[in-house]
């Protein structure tokens, strides 16, 4: 069955907000703040509600960035959704610590060394449509 997620990246002058997620596949992995699609939720939806849930954060969508396909032991397993966000109302701060290790702006030319790879695509797609 393939996973269906969308998340949000937040850029502030010339940083990026991520989060270090706990427990999940991607335990330990600077990421950005996002999760999965609930039944009859669109991708928009969830990209907010997930970051209200994780970061105490209302967001407004700027632009869709793209989808990573994530293949595993051969099979495609999930499809994350990646968008441009602003932060409408709210500090961004950890609101679910089951989930999340930490979270912080980070230079854009300056990242920590363990980034999640759907992540690291939405970063490229920054970098590349400005």
């Amino acid at each position: 069955m393939v996973i269906y997620a969308s998340g949000g990246m937040i850029i502030r002058d010339d940083e990026v907000l991520l989060i270090k997620r706990r427990s999940s596949s991607f335990d330990n992995y600077w990421s950005n703040p996002g999760g999965k699609v609930r039944e009859r939720e669109s991708l928009e939806d969830t990209v907010r509600r997930e970051l209200r849930e994780e970061l105490a954060i209302e967001v407004e969508i700027c632009r869709k960035l793209s989808d990573y396909f994530d293949f595993q032991r051969g099979g495609l397993v999930g499809i994350y959704s990646g968008y441009e966000v602003k932060i409408i109302a709210g500090i961004p701060r950890i609101n679910e610590p089951n989930k999340i290790r930490d979270v912080r702006y980070f230079p854009i030319n300056h990242l920590p060394q363990k980034i999640a790879p759907y992540t690291l695509q939405y970063l490229d797609d920054l970098r590349r449509i400005g």
